[in-house]
């Protein structure tokens, strides 16, 4: 995606939508993804579910820090870091990691108010730099 574009939109509770700049332009939502996953999984598991599981805390520590999750006795502290946002993607229905994925795809896409597809060019980006995350992944396992 080139460097330069750049487009916020914000829309009201009375529903006036206001948009600047490259709104036109599909972007990788990536992080800002994780709160809508939180959102999506709560009803799905129940709020005192997830808050017992996840956690609502401040690391104080960087959003992708390995050293947060050996600190916590818990090991997640927040959905809006990686840690808590991969345990929080744990918990969407599904029987499968494809069914999985269906549904967060799907609920995003009700959120974004049009179908979400998957960013070939950013998908294999991500893959190939994800060491740290899988690495989260394995320490939330044990």
């Amino acid at each position: 995606m080139p460097r330069h574009l750049f487009g916020i939109a914000a829309v009201g509770s009375d529903g006036t939508i206001v948009e600047v700049g490259d709104v036109g332009h599909p972007f990788s939502i990536q992080s800002d993804s994780k709160p809508f996953v939180h959102a999506l999984v709560m009803p799905a598991v129940g709020a005192e579910t997830v808050q017992a599981k996840i956690g609502v805390n401040a690391t104080g520590l960087p959003f992708n820090s390995v050293m947060a999750i050996e600190l916590n006795p818990d090991r997640t502290m927040n959905p809006m870091v990686n840690a808590g946002a991969i345990a929080t993607t744990s918990l969407a229905p599904g029987d499968t990691a494809e069914a999985t994925w269906q549904s967060i795809r799907e609920g995003l896409s009700r959120f974004a108010g049009r179908d979400l597809a998957l960013n070939e060019e950013v998908d294999q980006s991500q893959a190939a730099t994800k060491l740290r995350n899988r690495g989260i992944a394995k320490l939330l396992e044990g």
